[in-house]
Formats: C-alpha cells, structure tokens, sequence
C-alpha cells in the first residue's frame, strides 16, 4: 500500500500538502531565439567565444611550459589544461546539435 501511494505522489495524482498542487513554471524563455537564422547566428557567437577562450588558455599554456623549464609543470598548467579539455568538449557538443 505504501508503495502505491509513493508511486500516486509521485505521479502527481495525489496533491502534496493540503490539497494543493505544485505550481509549475509556464512562462517562457525569452532569451532563445525565435527563427532558426537567430539560432544558428547564436550559436556560431558562442562557437567563435568558446574558440577565443580555448587559443587563449592554450597560448598561456605555452607560456608557462617556456617559464618553467624542462623539468618543472606548474599546478596552474594543469588547471589550464582541464579546462582547455572541458572547453574543448563543449564546443564539440554544441557543434554536433
């Protein structure tokens, strides 16, 4: 029995306190573009800061391989690197949508 009820409220069949229901949010969003020549011209902006941002860490990456020397990797190197690896893989998901 108890598992029926947990299943019913859960569902949403059964209100959750006091005979009310939780209000859902019916609003719209209104930053997403309307027309798909907006959509695209967004996406291709966020592409375009994704990309700066990526030759950005990249470029100081290399900078801080030169200051360091052979033997020495600093931990912000590698902080830089996650993400690099991060932008990296948001780019590639935005691009295959």
């Amino acid at each position: 029995m108890r598992d029926v009820l947990v299943l019913a409220l859960f569902l949403g069949l059964i209100a959750p306190a006091a005979g009310q229901r939780p209000q859902v949010d019916r609003t719209v969003d209104q930053t997403l573009p309307t027309s798909p020549s907006k959509m695209l011209k967004q996406q291709h902006d966020e592409l375009k800061k994704l990309s700066s941002k990526l030759t950005e860490l990249a470029n100081q990456v290399e900078e801080d391989l030169d200051k360091g020397g052979e033997n020495v990797l600093p931990l912000n190197t590698l902080k830089k690197l996650d993400e690099i690896e991060k932008l990296a893989r948001k780019m590639r998901s935005r691009m295959k949508q």
